[in-house]
């Protein structure tokens, strides 16, 4: 019963979930996991959820970055830099009270040669952006999505119909 997931709930769900442990034996569907996390992610604090973003900065900051240049958004360009800014902020899907984490960067870009972006002068622009982190019950993930051109909390704004400020947000 260690792992990510388990750090992550409160005193009471370790006692729910030691008593579910006679189930260990039978095959469960993932779907029953993520449920069941889903039932307690709003018990969690939002300074537990920032320290254990915390403690894997770096991991998700490479794999971020690893995905988004895989994904070869925009097109035409290559990311050559993407600076870590201190602003983050969390939100809570409305539908599916999905957490998700949106970190302030900002990102630099190379036209790739040949390309259609090759000698367009904004290229070389720095931009603003969310890179956006979704917690699931293995911890925080991301797929290398950014939100372009606007800071978490404009980002944040932009959401509010389908995102709620994780403070603020009911189970």
């Amino acid at each position: 019963m260690k792992g990510r997931f388990f750090d992550l709930l409160s005193h009471p769900a370790r006692v729910l979930l030691f008593k579910f442990s006679a189930l260990r034996g039978l095959v469960l569907p993932e779907s029953f996991f993520t449920k069941l996390f889903r039932l307690f992610t709003p018990r969690l604090s939002e300074a537990n959820l920032l320290r254990r973003f915390e403690m894997e900065r770096n991991r998700l900051q490479q794999t971020f970055l690893q995905k988004a240049r895989e994904a070869n958004i925009p097109r035409g360009l290559r990311w050559t830099q993407c600076e870590w800014l201190p602003s983050m902020i969390l939100l809570k899907d409305r539908q599916t009270n999905e957490i998700c984490l949106l970190a302030g960067v900002n990102i630099s870009f190379e036209a790739i040669e040949g390309g259609d972006m090759e000698n367009v002068a904004a290229v070389s622009m720095l931009r603003d952006a969310c890179a956006v982190f979704q917690l699931t019950p293995s911890g925080w993930q991301t797929s290398g999505r950014a939100l372009f051109n606007m800071n978490p909390a404009e980002a944040a704004e932009r959401l509010r119909d389908s995102y709620a400020p994780y403070a603020e947000a009911k189970p």
